[in-house]
């Protein structure tokens, strides 16, 4: 990230030192023991050392204070305007990852969580609500209109479906095509109501167009007769609810422009 080399080895103070000062201010509230943290290195560097870089930093005995002067160090460093630049900004910082899965701290997740939990908890309840929502319509297996449903009665829907769409598409495509397993031959009239489940896998089309699922344990998959898969091409604004999930899923309204029909052998 450009800008923030600007402020690399500024009075010696690095990202990292940074990070130490965010988990103060918004993790502890501004407050931290200092023999619970003075030998920690999860940021990879010593929570003492940096913390004692700043004068936005009170020390005493016991205690790292911050003052408020310390919420402008943290925006200048990690802060966004609109959520979109949280989750950009996240992955621009993806070399701050932690190495280790057991021990450590994303450094690069603090632009994303500043902005969604600290500075607009609105859209983290909204999200905490969304996977709830994802849940019910994961385990239905099925496209039921009352679970899109609450997924639009979601106060930030937007920033939900972009969230998925970025994750998906980091590049941002203007457009991107997805695709949609039928068993049986397309009927148009049967699509220009409700809503249509479809997917950014077109593996994960063809595999349902294939088989038939029961919800329990199959020996052996049960195949259709007939299996096409449906194509089209969507922009982020065209989709009603990006669902992604391990099988990519994104929920359209109806009717679709269907671009391609492939039969399947």
């Amino acid at each position: 990230m450009k800008y923030l080399k600007l402020f690399e080895h500024y009075n010696e103070i690095t990202i990292r030192d940074v990070a130490w000062l965010y988990f103060l201010q918004y993790f502890y509230s501004g407050k931290m023991e200092i023999k619970s943290w003075e030998k920690d290195n999860r940021m990879e560097v010593n929570c003492d050392t940096s913390l004692r870089k700043f004068k936005c930093v009170n020390i005493d005995d016991e205690f790292y204070k911050s003052t408020e002067e310390c919420d402008k160090i943290v925006d200048e460093w990690f802060g966004c305007k609109t959520f979109e630049e949280s989750l950009k900004k996240k992955l621009e910082l993806s070399e701050y990852k932690k190495k280790d899965q057991f021990y450590g701290y994303d450094i690069n997740r603090i632009p994303y969580d500043l902005f969604t939990v600290f500075k607009h908890p609105s859209i983290h309840t909204s999200f905490k609500k969304a996977h709830n929502v994802f849940a019910t319509h994961w385990n239905s297996q099925m496209c039921i209109e009352e679970n899109i449903k609450e997924f639009l009665k979601l106060e930030h829907i937007k920033e939900w479906n972009y969230l998925n769409y970025f994750e998906s598409f980091p590049d941002e495509p203007k457009t991107f095509k997805i695709y949609r397993g039928i068993k049986d031959d397309y009927d148009d009239d049967k699509n220009k109501k409700g809503y249509s489940c479809w997917t950014t896998n077109k593996k994960q089309a063809e595999r349902f167009a294939k088989y038939y699922f029961s919800g329990v344990h199959q020996f052996e998959p049960e195949h259709a007769e007939k299996s096409h898969v449906l194509e089209t091409q969507v922009s982020i604004d065209d989709v009603t609810v990006f669902v992604a999930g391990s099988e990519g899923e994104v929920i359209l309204k109806n009717p679709v422009n269907i671009t391609n029909i492939e039969k399947l052998k």
